[in-house]
């Protein structure tokens, strides 16, 4: 394989590490390659490329006030270039890095890899708890193990890896391979090209992603998160997992109004009430704002349309959800009259539910964003009813990368060749 072949390989690395208890925090140092301090412990000891070398680049530092240091490598060789953005602060290290090769003839499709190198010492004795899956399957894999550092050369502690847990001591990492969850456009549910596996190379462990390349070159992207302390649970960070055709955005909260479900109710909607609000449910309605409601009967409806609840003036229903971008689906109408339309306010921004015939049901889909763990909608209109009501996960905040925040921590210094491309090959 020639040195320089690398395919157009788009790689960004979120390391995220934060720390509970008494210690030193995290440590970096750009040489061009990356190396990581954790509580004065060399936790990684370099990075690199198996068909580039670190050796030609550029080391510039950026100023943001949340961040204690950002350096910016930037390399450019006659058939490739990159760009490395390292961020570091007491809790946390972020790595952005970018690749691009130019198309070489002649020449074979080949692989080339991407690793972290972790010193044996660091890891001897800990557990860890791996999770992977291949594409379609339905749901992770947990492997449990421990880092004994006798383990057979060139032996795959697992494959393929999504999220790694290691409990060191009292206190635990946790690198997250596909921080995107479900939401990577690349893949299938969780699967995705961003495959990592890890195996032990004499003092040092390699935690290793491999890419395919083709000799025309192309582009590919992924990211990585590493976390401690109390959000490391898989769970935690990615609770919603499975993406199908029929139900695209994992449904959180379904509801069939009116006391009780009808018969040809989805069977992830429950039946809901005039219950106050019961944090242990998740759900309710707020104050006094249930005594303004009434429960509706027409008729045994082979779908969530024969039960309803009716309100008039202002009542606020509230349920639990985590911080993250939603879509909150809502639907009204009556087999036997007339409705007039109503106003539905969530974050001060209202949106009207419009008026129906007699038979005739509407849903209407608004999108929400849940800046804390929890979403009030208030219902308002002289004459209003729900007959069903939705809450659906598009994104949560520990996955959101481009939303909220920008895929790099300061674009301005992104050279435009990485900038554009990310850009257009991400379809952001």
């Amino acid at each position: 394989m020639t040195k320089y072949i690398l395919s157009a390989v788009l790689v960004s690395f979120t390391i995220l590490l934060c720390q509970g208890g008494e210690e030193n925090g995290f440590r970096t140092n750009i040489s061009p390659e990356l190396s990581v301090y954790w509580n004065s412990e060399i936790f990684i000891k370099s990075d690199s490329f198996s068909s580039a070398a670190f050796d030609k680049c550029k080391i510039g530092k950026e100023l943001l006030s949340s961040w204690e240091t950002i350096f910016n490598v930037y390399g450019e060789y006659p058939e490739f270039r990159f760009f490395k953005e390292v961020a570091c602060r007491k809790d946390e290290v972020e790595l952005n890095l970018w690749c691009r090769a130019e198309p070489k003839e002649p020449g074979p499709k080949g692989f080339t890899t991407y690793t972290f190198t972790i010193p044996v010492f660091f890891l001897r004795g800990c557990r860890y708890r791996a999770v992977s899956h291949m594409p379609y399957a339905a749901a992770p894999h947990f492997t449990e193990g421990i880092f004994s550092g006798e383990e057979k050369s060139d032996f795959r502690l697992f494959k393929p890896g999504l999220y790694l847990e290691i409990f060191k001591g009292k206190q635990k990492i946790a690198i997250d391979l596909q921080p995107c969850g479900s939401t990577e456009e690349q893949g299938y549910g969780n699967g995705s090209r961003n495959y990592w596996y890890m195996y032990r190379d004499g003092e040092n462990y390699k935690l290793v992603n491999g890419v395919q390349y083709w000799r025309i070159g192309g582009s590919d992207h992924f990211k990585v998160i590493l976390r401690s302390g109390d959000n490391t649970d898989y769970y935690d960070i990615h609770p919603f997992y499975v993406s199908s055709e029929y139900f695209p955005y994992k449904i959180v909260h379904g509801f069939d109004f009116g006391g009780k479900k009808d018969k040809g109710a989805a069977s992830f909607m429950e039946p809901c009430g005039l219950d106050e609000f019961d944090s242990k449910k998740g759900f309710g309605w707020l104050g006094n704002g249930d005594k303004n409601l009434l429960l509706v009967y027409e008729n045994e409806s082979n779908s969530p349309r024969g039960t309803a609840i009716e309100g008039n003036g202002e009542s606020v229903f509230r349920l639990d959800a985590r911080a993250g971008l939603y879509l909150l689906n809502v639907q009204s109408g009556s087999f036997k009259k007339d409705l007039k339309g109503f106003n539905i306010s969530i974050n001060e921004k209202t949106s009207v539910f419009p008026s129906t015939m007699r038979g005739e049901f509407l849903l209407k889909t608004i999108p929400v964003f849940v800046k804390e763990n929890g979403l009030d909608v208030k219902f308002q209109g002289p004459a209003w009813r729900l007959t069903a009501l939705s809450l659906q996960a598009v994104i949560l905040t520990y996955e959101d990368f481009m939303i909220s925040r920008s895929w790099y921590l300061v674009p301005a210094s992104v050279p435009p060749c990485a900038k554009f491309e990310n850009l257009e090959e991400s379809g952001k």
